[in-house]
């Protein structure tokens, strides 16, 4: 297990800052998509957001 942590250290070590704002952002983004997503579940089919409509177009 402590090999693990050791190694998980170590390659944090060698991550750019770019490489960690890129993950930040996309982390923040997946969230919203997520979160728009989930609040839309139960509405009716005129009242949701086109965009986050899956349908067979987008798949």
């Amino acid at each position: 297990m402590f090999a693990l942590l050791e190694a998980l250290l170590d390659y944090n070590n060698h991550v750019t800052l770019f490489q960690r704002m890129m993950f930040l952002m996309s982390f923040c983004l997946s969230g919203i998509v997520l979160a728009v997503q989930a609040s839309q579940a139960g509405e009716e089919d005129h009242r949701r957001i086109q965009w986050t409509r899956l349908t067979d177009q987008s798949r």
